[in-house]
């Protein structure tokens, strides 16, 4: 799963409609009631995820530029898309960003919102962490695991047990499962940036040998 923040910010001078300078000063930006949004903060996955309608603003006044939405990644990756009454978007067609990279600006418009979706991150060249070793229980997590597309692989002995592979969420308590076996095999997975990983055994008549790893 990734994270993405929505901001509302207006540059102090300089800016228009059609991009904003790095080098400006930037202010949270006022709704025509003075009231200032607060940030938003969406969880996207695979599904399409729509933000909040943007809300009237007031008029820039001075050497102000336009409002313009400031979109960070905080974990994983996502593609957005432009502001629209009725956006939709696809990798082909968003705009990638990732954590850990500076936010963007997008142009908005009163009414309108952004879709997101989660993206894929390519694997970390050479990246492998050990999960389960001649184990029959449950693993301790492995922490700080880079994002990426990884080979979830299991062998071992199951008898009939599950084996749940699982990133920690983003409320730092709760487990998301990713994946599943109940059979020796490898299966394809996508594990968000910087997250903790465990492997879950439940059921079964004592599981022995298991072995797991992500690579």
């Amino acid at each position: 799963m990734a994270r993405i923040r929505i901001e509302y910010v207006r540059p102090r001078h300089g800016g228009d409609a059609y991009g904003i300078s790095p080098d400006v000063v930037q202010e949270v930006a006022l709704t025509t009631g003075g009231i200032v949004v607060p940030a938003e903060i969406l969880t996207i996955g695979a599904a399409q995820e729509l933000s909040a309608a943007v809300p009237p603003f007031v008029a820039p006044g001075g050497f102000g530029g336009g409002v313009f939405a400031r979109l960070t990644c905080l974990d994983g990756a996502v593609v957005v898309s432009s502001a629209a009454a009725a956006p939709a978007v696809t990798d082909a067609t968003g705009v990638r960003l990732e954590a850990g990279q500076p936010p963007v600006m997008l142009a908005i418009q009163a009414g309108y919102r952004f879709a997101f979706r989660e993206a894929a991150i390519p694997g970390r060249l050479g990246a492998r962490f050990t999960l389960l070793s001649n184990a029959s229980a449950s693993s301790p997590a492995v922490h700080n695991v880079p994002g990426g597309t990884y080979i979830w692989s299991v062998q071992g002995t199951l008898n009939g047990a599950t084996l749940s592979l699982q990133e920690l969420g983003p409320d730092g308590a709760s487990w998301i499962e990713l994946e599943t076996m109940t059979a020796p095999g490898r299966k394809g997975v996508v594990v968000g940036d910087r997250k903790s990983v465990r492997v879950l055994v439940t059921g079964g008549a004592g599981p022995v040998g298991l072995n797991s790893d992500i690579a």
